[in-house]
């Protein structure tokens, strides 16, 4: 025997559905809105914090600030502190790098390097039959000068990019190698870059979960 609903049981249910579906949709939508005043209020404060700092440094600092290299160094320093130690901040010149290596091949002298905490230049790979590799440059051999140009902390990205340059050409480079100093000439030409690398590994323990997740230095071939 079918059961006919009347007019106004079909509306009241009609109205319940939409009042439930508002109810729904309202809680959602607050809680989106809640959570980006959060977000806003988290953002002012770090403004406000930055404006404040910016504006003590400009009135004490005598020398002239360097706007360029103080806005890579907010957004480098940015990144560093979402805490993603997997993320980093690429200048044009680090990103044109990056992009070279990806290709794996490259007009330089045929090492991999990394920023030593001197801030010169450590070698960690030398490629087969390239013109480092010719000329006896060795893993752990510290680049100190490139050119005309002393290598520290605030000249290391500029001294690596004056590593590479047109095929042919030459460079003199300085290394310290065991506390003796060393400059050679060497030509840059086109380097393969190795994209696998291997070695064995002795595993001590069965429990690989306890150990710490290593973080690796940024290293770029030149």
């Amino acid at each position: 025997m079918n059961k006919k609903i009347s007019l106004g049981a079909t509306i009241t249910l009609m109205i319940m559905a939409a009042a439930v579906t508002f109810s729904i949709t309202m809680i959602y939508y607050m809680d989106v809105f809640n959570g980006k005043v959060y977000n806003l209020k988290e953002r002012e404060t770090m403004y406000s914090k930055l404006s404040e700092l910016d504006r003590i440094i400009r009135a004490n600092y005598i020398n002239d600030i360097d706007e360029d290299a103080l806005n890579e160094a907010l957004a480098d320093g940015y990144v560093i502190g979402s805490g993603d130690k997997y993320g980093r901040y690429f200048t044009p010149e680090e990103y044109e790098a990056y992009m070279i290596d990806l290709e794996g091949r490259i007009v330089g002298i045929g090492v991999m390097a990394e920023m030593d905490p001197s801030g010169y230049i450590l070698i960690r790979e030398v490629y087969e039959e390239s013109p480092a590799a010719i000329v006896g440059l060795q893993p752990g051999d510290l680049i100190i000068k490139v050119d005309d140009l002393d290598v520290n902390a605030e000249t290391y990205e500029q001294a690596s990019q004056a590593i590479r340059g047109e095929e042919g050409s030459k460079v003199n480079i300085t290394y310290r190698r065991e506390s003796e100093d060393t400059t050679i000439e060497v030509t840059r030409r086109k380097v393969d870059v190795p994209t696998v690398f291997s070695r064995m590994i002795e595993c001590r323990s069965r429990n690989l979960t306890t150990a710490p997740r290593p973080s690796f230095p940024i290293r770029l071939t030149f």
